[in-house]
């Protein structure tokens, strides 16, 4: 982990969540409050890395429910696209027509960059989500579920 990219990384993820008004990342900040639901999917993504590994955790954070009694679950997505968002800001990876953080990280160890790249990959996606935590704290947390 790079202490000062994570440091790099807080304003432009705050900047992103300000603006989050686009069509991906609707409904994250609504009325500058975060819905704590969201705030739970970011804190629990470096743990889940750790225990499933990235690929499963992408892989879950990328499924999108079909059932629409329980919209926010199924919309733990936008916390990849969030992600993405950031890493296309900061200007880290090349992104050609990247539409999922997903599939870039597939893309990248199918091309058998070697694991250096690959270890640089997780960290650069787990130091997002940590600078997204941190970022979150700037907000209020609108608890209404």
């Amino acid at each position: 982990m790079n202490k000062k990219r994570i440091d790099e990384l807080i304003p432009v993820a705050i900047e992103i969540l300000r603006n989050s008004s686009n069509s991906t990342l609707k409904g994250l900040v609504v009325n500058n409050k975060i819905k704590s639901i969201y705030k739970g999917y970011v804190s629990a993504f470096p743990p889940t890395v750790n225990q499933s590994g990235m690929i499963k955790t992408l892989a879950f954070y990328s499924r999108k429910s079909e059932n629409e009694g329980d919209k926010e679950k199924s919309e733990r997505y936008k916390i990849l696209n969030l992600f993405l968002e950031i890493l296309k800001r900061y200007k880290q990876i090349e992104f050609n027509d990247v539409e999922s953080l997903f599939n870039l990280y597939l893309k990248k160890k199918d091309k058998k960059v070697g694991k250096l790249q690959e270890i640089y990959l997780k960290n650069l996606i787990l130091e997002v989500s940590l600078a997204t935590k941190f970022a979150m704290m700037t907000f209020d947390t609108d608890k209404e579920e």
